[in-house]
Protein backbone atom coordinates (compact mmCIF):
# COMPACT_ATOMS: atom_id res chain seq x y z
CA UNK A 1 0.00 0.00 0.00
CA UNK A 2 2.87 2.44 0.83
CA UNK A 3 4.24 1.68 -2.32
CA UNK A 4 1.55 2.32 -4.61
CA UNK A 5 0.35 5.57 -2.39
CA UNK A 6 4.07 6.98 -3.12
CA UNK A 7 3.40 5.68 -6.68
CA UNK A 8 0.48 7.75 -7.29
CA UNK A 9 2.15 10.83 -5.35
CA UNK A 10 4.72 10.67 -8.16
CA UNK A 11 2.45 10.39 -11.09
CA UNK A 12 0.30 13.46 -9.71
CA UNK A 13 3.66 15.39 -8.91
CA UNK A 14 4.85 14.33 -12.61
CA UNK A 15 0.96 15.76 -13.81
CA UNK A 16 1.47 19.12 -11.93
CA UNK A 17 4.71 19.70 -13.48
CA UNK A 18 3.90 18.96 -16.71
CA UNK A 19 0.41 20.81 -16.88
CA UNK A 20 2.58 23.93 -15.06
CA UNK A 21 5.05 23.76 -17.98
CA UNK A 22 2.46 23.64 -20.63
CA UNK A 23 0.77 26.77 -19.02
CA UNK A 24 4.40 29.17 -18.77
CA UNK A 25 4.12 31.62 -21.53
CA UNK A 26 7.76 31.75 -23.12
CA UNK A 27 9.56 35.03 -24.18
CA UNK A 28 6.45 35.93 -26.63
CA UNK A 29 3.82 35.73 -24.33
CA UNK A 30 2.22 33.47 -26.00
CA UNK A 31 2.14 29.82 -24.10
CA UNK A 32 4.54 26.85 -25.14
CA UNK A 33 2.61 24.20 -27.26
CA UNK A 34 3.82 21.26 -28.83
CA UNK A 35 3.16 22.58 -31.58
CA UNK A 36 4.75 26.04 -31.31
CA UNK A 37 8.08 24.85 -29.96
CA UNK A 38 8.45 22.95 -33.09
CA UNK A 39 11.18 24.80 -35.25
CA UNK A 40 11.62 25.56 -39.18
CA UNK A 41 14.09 23.30 -40.75
CA UNK A 42 17.33 24.97 -41.67
CA UNK A 43 17.59 26.11 -45.52
CA UNK A 44 20.37 23.97 -46.13
CA UNK A 45 18.88 20.86 -44.93
CA UNK A 46 15.66 21.71 -47.36
CA UNK A 47 17.86 22.09 -50.15
CA UNK A 48 19.74 18.86 -49.85
CA UNK A 49 16.17 17.26 -49.50
CA UNK A 50 15.39 19.06 -52.50
CA UNK A 51 18.39 17.90 -54.56
CA UNK A 52 17.53 14.74 -53.31
CA UNK A 53 13.85 14.44 -53.93
CA UNK A 54 14.77 15.86 -57.76
CA UNK A 55 17.58 13.01 -58.46
CA UNK A 56 14.92 10.30 -57.04
CA UNK A 57 12.62 11.66 -59.77
CA UNK A 58 14.93 12.09 -62.65
CA UNK A 59 15.38 7.99 -61.67
CA UNK A 60 11.94 7.59 -61.62
CA UNK A 61 11.31 8.92 -65.09
CA UNK A 62 14.27 7.18 -66.38
CA UNK A 63 12.98 3.74 -65.20
CA UNK A 64 9.63 4.50 -66.76
CA UNK A 65 10.85 5.86 -69.96
CA UNK A 66 13.05 3.25 -70.88
CA UNK A 67 10.52 0.68 -71.91
CA UNK A 68 9.27 3.28 -74.59
CA UNK A 69 12.99 4.04 -75.40
CA UNK A 70 13.38 0.41 -76.34
CA UNK A 71 10.70 0.05 -78.13
CA UNK A 72 11.55 3.41 -80.10
CA UNK A 73 14.49 1.95 -80.74
CA UNK A 74 13.06 -1.43 -81.66
CA UNK A 75 10.63 0.11 -84.20
CA UNK A 76 13.29 2.12 -86.25
CA UNK A 77 15.23 -0.99 -86.50
CA UNK A 78 18.51 0.25 -84.59
CA UNK A 79 18.07 -2.80 -82.29
CA UNK A 80 17.63 -4.86 -84.96
CA UNK A 81 20.86 -3.42 -87.14
CA UNK A 82 23.20 -3.78 -83.83
CA UNK A 83 21.59 -8.16 -83.71
CA UNK A 84 22.57 -8.22 -87.64
CA UNK A 85 25.88 -6.70 -86.94
CA UNK A 86 27.22 -8.83 -83.85
CA UNK A 87 25.99 -11.94 -85.61
CA UNK A 88 28.05 -11.43 -88.49
CA UNK A 89 30.76 -10.47 -86.26
CA UNK A 90 30.77 -13.38 -84.27
CA UNK A 91 29.56 -15.71 -86.99
CA UNK A 92 31.83 -15.73 -89.91
CA UNK A 93 35.53 -15.79 -90.71
CA UNK A 94 37.19 -12.78 -90.50
CA UNK A 95 40.66 -11.70 -91.45
CA UNK A 96 42.83 -8.32 -90.38
CA UNK A 97 39.10 -7.31 -89.32
CA UNK A 98 37.28 -8.03 -92.88
CA UNK A 99 34.73 -10.82 -94.15
CA UNK A 100 36.50 -13.52 -95.85
CA UNK A 101 34.02 -15.24 -98.45
CA UNK A 102 34.18 -18.08 -100.93
CA UNK A 103 35.21 -18.35 -104.31
CA UNK A 104 31.13 -17.46 -105.46
CA UNK A 105 31.52 -14.41 -103.15
CA UNK A 106 29.67 -15.70 -100.23
CA UNK A 107 30.71 -15.22 -96.10
CA UNK A 108 31.97 -18.55 -94.86
CA UNK A 109 30.27 -18.99 -91.69
CA UNK A 110 32.33 -20.31 -88.52
CA UNK A 111 31.17 -22.23 -86.05
CA UNK A 112 34.80 -22.22 -84.05
CA UNK A 113 34.84 -18.31 -84.13
CA UNK A 114 31.18 -18.66 -82.68
CA UNK A 115 31.68 -20.65 -80.21
CA UNK A 116 34.79 -18.71 -79.21
CA UNK A 117 32.90 -15.62 -78.97
CA UNK A 118 30.23 -17.04 -77.34
CA UNK A 119 32.06 -18.72 -74.39
CA UNK A 120 34.37 -15.43 -74.29
CA UNK A 121 30.92 -13.57 -73.81
CA UNK A 122 29.46 -15.81 -71.53
CA UNK A 123 32.87 -15.99 -69.32
CA UNK A 124 32.99 -12.06 -69.05
CA UNK A 125 28.82 -12.01 -68.21
CA UNK A 126 29.48 -14.35 -65.44
CA UNK A 127 32.73 -12.40 -63.99
CA UNK A 128 30.78 -9.37 -63.90
CA UNK A 129 27.78 -10.98 -62.17
CA UNK A 130 29.90 -12.71 -59.74
CA UNK A 131 32.01 -9.37 -59.35
CA UNK A 132 28.45 -7.30 -58.54
CA UNK A 133 27.90 -9.91 -56.25
CA UNK A 134 31.38 -9.52 -54.04
CA UNK A 135 31.24 -5.83 -54.43
CA UNK A 136 27.49 -5.68 -52.74
CA UNK A 137 28.59 -8.55 -50.33
CA UNK A 138 31.81 -6.75 -49.20
CA UNK A 139 30.55 -3.36 -49.34
CA UNK A 140 27.42 -3.35 -47.56
CA UNK A 141 28.83 -5.31 -44.37
CA UNK A 142 27.18 -4.85 -41.15
CA UNK A 143 27.75 -6.07 -37.39
CA UNK A 144 25.03 -4.95 -35.23
CA UNK A 145 23.81 -6.07 -31.87
CA UNK A 146 20.08 -6.87 -31.49
CA UNK A 147 17.34 -8.26 -28.94
CA UNK A 148 15.72 -10.70 -31.35
CA UNK A 149 11.90 -10.92 -30.61
CA UNK A 150 10.88 -14.12 -33.11
CA UNK A 151 11.66 -16.45 -36.11
CA UNK A 152 9.73 -17.69 -38.73
CA UNK A 153 10.37 -20.30 -41.99
CA UNK A 154 9.51 -18.52 -45.12
CA UNK A 155 10.86 -21.59 -47.85
CA UNK A 156 11.83 -24.84 -45.98
CA UNK A 157 15.41 -25.38 -45.94
CA UNK A 158 16.38 -22.06 -48.45
CA UNK A 159 14.79 -18.88 -47.15
CA UNK A 160 14.54 -17.51 -43.02
CA UNK A 161 12.95 -14.41 -41.24
CA UNK A 162 13.93 -13.15 -38.02
CA UNK A 163 12.74 -9.79 -36.24
CA UNK A 164 14.73 -7.63 -33.69
CA UNK A 165 15.27 -4.49 -32.25
CA UNK A 166 18.71 -2.69 -32.02
CA UNK A 167 17.57 -1.26 -28.66
CA UNK A 168 15.31 -1.78 -25.43
CA UNK A 169 12.29 -2.09 -24.88
CA UNK A 170 11.88 -3.80 -28.26
CA UNK A 171 8.98 -3.50 -30.87
CA UNK A 172 8.92 -4.77 -34.55
CA UNK A 173 6.47 -1.80 -35.07
CA UNK A 174 8.82 1.37 -33.54
CA UNK A 175 11.61 2.34 -35.11
CA UNK A 176 14.18 0.43 -33.80
CA UNK A 177 13.00 -2.62 -34.99
CA UNK A 178 14.52 -4.27 -37.35
CA UNK A 179 13.70 -7.44 -39.79
CA UNK A 180 16.62 -10.01 -41.26
CA UNK A 181 16.51 -12.29 -44.18
CA UNK A 182 18.48 -15.53 -44.15
CA UNK A 183 18.63 -17.42 -47.28
CA UNK A 184 21.24 -19.82 -48.86
CA UNK A 185 24.61 -19.29 -50.75
CA UNK A 186 25.87 -21.76 -52.86
CA UNK A 187 29.21 -20.36 -54.37
CA UNK A 188 29.50 -16.70 -53.34
CA UNK A 189 30.92 -14.87 -51.28
CA UNK A 190 30.70 -17.43 -48.66
CA UNK A 191 29.16 -20.75 -48.65
CA UNK A 192 26.70 -20.95 -45.60
CA UNK A 193 24.09 -23.38 -44.89
CA UNK A 194 20.83 -21.04 -43.49
CA UNK A 195 19.61 -23.40 -41.09
CA UNK A 196 22.47 -24.98 -39.80
CA UNK A 197 24.45 -22.08 -39.43
CA UNK A 198 22.37 -19.48 -38.68
CA UNK A 199 18.53 -20.00 -38.34
CA UNK A 200 19.06 -22.76 -35.90
CA UNK A 201 21.44 -20.80 -33.69
CA UNK A 202 18.78 -17.68 -33.11
CA UNK A 203 16.50 -17.95 -30.47
CA UNK A 204 13.73 -16.02 -29.50
CA UNK A 205 14.16 -12.97 -26.63
CA UNK A 206 18.12 -13.21 -26.29
CA UNK A 207 20.88 -11.22 -27.32
CA UNK A 208 22.77 -11.64 -30.68
CA UNK A 209 25.27 -10.39 -32.62
CA UNK A 210 24.62 -10.39 -36.14
CA UNK A 211 27.07 -10.41 -39.07
CA UNK A 212 25.27 -10.08 -42.75
CA UNK A 213 25.12 -7.82 -45.85
CA UNK A 214 22.73 -5.44 -47.55
CA UNK A 215 21.53 -1.88 -48.03
CA UNK A 216 19.09 -0.37 -45.58
CA UNK A 217 17.47 2.96 -44.78
CA UNK A 218 15.86 3.85 -41.43
CA UNK A 219 13.58 6.74 -42.94
CA UNK A 220 12.35 4.52 -45.65
CA UNK A 221 11.60 1.74 -42.85
CA UNK A 222 7.96 1.46 -43.72
CA UNK A 223 8.96 0.86 -47.52
CA UNK A 224 11.40 -1.78 -46.82
CA UNK A 225 8.85 -3.51 -44.77
CA UNK A 226 6.34 -3.94 -47.26
CA UNK A 227 8.82 -4.76 -49.66
CA UNK A 228 10.30 -7.25 -47.98
CA UNK A 229 13.60 -5.83 -48.55
CA UNK A 230 15.37 -6.96 -45.82
CA UNK A 231 18.96 -7.07 -44.90
CA UNK A 232 20.87 -10.62 -44.93
CA UNK A 233 22.58 -12.20 -42.00
CA UNK A 234 25.09 -15.19 -42.60
CA UNK A 235 26.48 -15.35 -39.28
CA UNK A 236 24.39 -15.18 -35.71
CA UNK A 237 25.91 -15.65 -32.02
CA UNK A 238 23.23 -15.41 -29.53
CA UNK A 239 23.10 -15.18 -25.45
CA UNK A 240 19.95 -14.93 -22.79
CA UNK A 241 19.58 -11.74 -21.73
CA UNK A 242 21.18 -10.85 -18.52
CA UNK A 243 19.19 -9.58 -14.93
CA UNK A 244 20.16 -6.07 -15.78
CA UNK A 245 19.23 -5.94 -19.20
CA UNK A 246 15.89 -7.65 -18.54
CA UNK A 247 15.24 -5.19 -15.70
CA UNK A 248 16.56 -2.47 -17.91
CA UNK A 249 13.89 -3.17 -20.23
CA UNK A 250 11.16 -3.34 -18.17
CA UNK A 251 11.80 -0.06 -16.51
CA UNK A 252 11.60 1.52 -20.21
CA UNK A 253 8.60 -0.14 -20.92
CA UNK A 254 7.35 1.64 -17.46
CA UNK A 255 8.07 4.69 -17.69
CA UNK A 256 6.85 4.43 -21.42
CA UNK A 257 3.78 3.27 -20.64
CA UNK A 258 3.41 6.05 -17.44
CA UNK A 259 3.96 8.86 -20.26
CA UNK A 260 1.57 7.76 -22.43
CA UNK A 261 -1.13 7.34 -19.63
CA UNK A 262 0.35 11.00 -18.67
CA UNK A 263 -0.47 12.53 -21.92
CA UNK A 264 -3.83 10.85 -22.07
CA UNK A 265 -4.87 12.27 -18.67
Amino acid sequence: MDQQSDLDAQLARAKRQLEAAEAAPDKSGKRATAGSSRQPLPMGVVARWLVRGGKLLMTIINLLTFPYWLWRRWRDGAIGRWLAAVWNFSAYRHEAGEQVLDKDGERIFSGRRLGTISGLVLALGFGLYVGWCALYFYGTQFTELVYTTGKGEIIPGEKYQISACTSLPCSTDADNGMYYSIESSMFLPTLYYPEQDVYANTQMGEVCIVKGYGIYFRRLRRLFKYAEWYQHIYNVSCRPLTIEERQKALELGKQIEERSNMHEK
